[in-house]
C-alpha cells in the first residue's frame, strides 16, 4: 500500500469505529493526500509518515494523544478535522502549514495550550477545549474569518490583539463560564458582525465597543453578571439585533445617564430627529454559522416613527419587553416561569426608560 493515495474509514451509522487494529498502527503511504478515520483507536499516529503530500486530515472522535512531532513538510495541507478526540494533548506545529484554511478541535478536552497556526487559517474551532488564554500572537492569523471559542470553561479574557483580526467576521464565546472581561477595541473592527458572548461572567461591555462599526448581531442572553451596558453602543449604526434575556442584575439608566445625540453639525440636540431608531422587541429564529438554528428573545432595530406610528400601538406599549418562552413549550406555572417574570419586569424598567427619552417630543 506504499502508492496509497486515499484512505476513508467511516464510522457506523451507530458512530462506532468499524475496523480496529489489532495493534497500533507502524506506517501510512506518505503519497496520502486524503485521510479520513473515524473513530481511530490507537493512541499513537504512525511515527514514520511524512505528511508533504496530505491535503485533508480528518480523525474525528479518535483516541489519538498526539499527531508527529517535530517541524513536518506541511505545504499541501488545508483541513484538519480532530474534533471530539478527548485524548489530544499537542497539537503540531502548523505554522508551516500556509495552505491550512480550516482547522476543528472541537470537543478536544484535554487541549490546555493554544496551537501554532499559520496566517491564513480562516475557520477555527476551537470549541469545548481547556484552552486558559489565546496569546497576542492571534493577530498574525490575519485572514482569521470565523473564530469560535464557546464552551471553553477555562477561558477568562482576550488579548487586545483581537482588534487587529481585520478579516474576522464571526466570534463565539458562549459558555465560556470564567469569561470575565471582554478586551477594549483600540481600533476600528469593521468586518466583525457577529459577537456572542451567552453565558459568560462578563460584568459590563467597555464603552469601546462602539468601535465595532460593523457589528449587527450581539448576543448576551442568560450573562447573570452583566450589569452594564455602555452608552456607545447606540453608535454601532450597524447593530441590529441584542440578545439579553435573564440578564437579571442589568441596571436600569437614570435619564440622566441616558445618550446625548449630535446633529449634522455636531452639535448636542435634546431630541433625537426623523432618522433615529430603537430597539424593538421581536421573537424569530436566528441562524449562526456553525450552528443550528436558535429562538431567542431579542432586541431589534427599527425606525422610532415605524414603530410609535398608530398601526404599531399595540406593539408599542410592549416595545423593548421580552417574552418567556412561546406558550406551547412551557409547562405548569413553577419558581422558575415566576423568575422569568422578574426578570421581563426588570428589562421591561431598563428599556422603557430609554424608549420614553428616546421618543418624547
Amino acid at each position: 500500500m506504499c502508492n496509497l493515495r486515499i484512505l476513508k474509514i467511516y464510522n457506523s451509522p451507530l458512530g462506532e469505529s468499524i475496523v480496529r487494529p489489532s495493534e497500533d498502527l507502524q506506517s501510512l503511504s506518505d503519497k496520502l493526500t486524503y485521510l479520513q478515520w473515524d473513530g481511530y483507536s490507537s493512541k499513537i499516529f504512525p511515527i514514520n509518515f511524512i505528511p508533504e503530500n496530505l491535503v485533508e486530515l480528518v480523525m474525528p472522535n479518535s483516541q489519538v494523544e498526539q499527531l508527529w512531532s517535530g517541524v513536518q513538510p506541511l505545504g499541501s495541507l488545508k483541513k484538519i478535522d480532530l474534533s471530539g478526540c478527548s485524548n489530544l494533548t499537542k497539537t503540531p506545529d502548523l505554522s508551516d502549514a500556509l495552505n491550512l484554511t480550516n482547522l476543528t478541535l472541537e470537543g478536544c478536552l484535554s487541549l490546555g495550550k493554544f496551537p501554532e497556526l499559520p496566517r491564513n487559517v480562516k475557520n477555527l474551532n476551537l470549541s469545548k477545549t481547556s484552552i486558559r488564554e489565546v496569546p497576542s500572537s492571534i493577530q498574525r492569523v490575519s485572514c482569521l474569518e470565523i473564530f469560535d471559542l464557546s464552551d471553553c470553561r477555562n477561558l477568562e479574557s482576550l488579548p487586545t490583539a483581537i482588534c487587529k483580526l481585520k478579516s474576522l467576521q464571526s466570534l463565539y464565546l458562549s459558555g465560556c463560564s470564567k469569561f470575565r472581561n471582554f478586551p477594549e477595541i483600540v481600533e476600528p473592527m469593521e468586518r466583525l458582525a457577529e459577537l456572542e458572548l451567552d453565558r459568560t461572567a462578563i460584568k459590563k461591555l467597555h464603552p469601546s465597543i462602539e468601535n465595532l462599526v460593523g457589528l449587527v448581531s450581539l448576543h448576551l442572553k442568560m450573562c447573570q453578571n452583566l450589569e452594564f451596558v455602555p452608552d456607545s453602543i447606540y453608535n454601532i449604526s450597524s447593530l441590529e439585533y441584542v440578545s439579553l434575556w435573564q440578564c437579571v442584575r442589568l441596571k436600569c439608566p437614570s435619564p440622566d445617564d441616558l445618550p446625548k445625540y449630535l446633529d449634522a453639525s455636531r452639535t448636542v440636540v435634546p431630541r433625537v430627529e426623523s432618522s433615529r431608531t430603537v430597539l424593538m422587541r421581536r421573537r424569530d429564529s436566528f441562524s449562526n454559522v456553525g450552528s443550528s438554528t436558535r429562538r431567542y428573545n431579542y432586541l431589534q432595530r427599527v425606525p422610532a416613527e415605524t414603530a410609535g406610528s398608530s398601526s404599531n400601538q399595540q406593539s408599542y406599549s410592549d416595545l423593548m419587553i421580552l417574552n418567556p418562552e412561546p406558550k406551547e413549550s412551557r409547562i405548569a406555572p413553577s419558581l422558575r416561569e415566576e423568575s422569568i417574570l422578574r426578570e421581563e419586569s426588570t428589562l421591561s424598567k431598563f428599556f422603557s426608560t430609554t424608549l420614553k427619552w428616546r421618543t418624547k417630543g
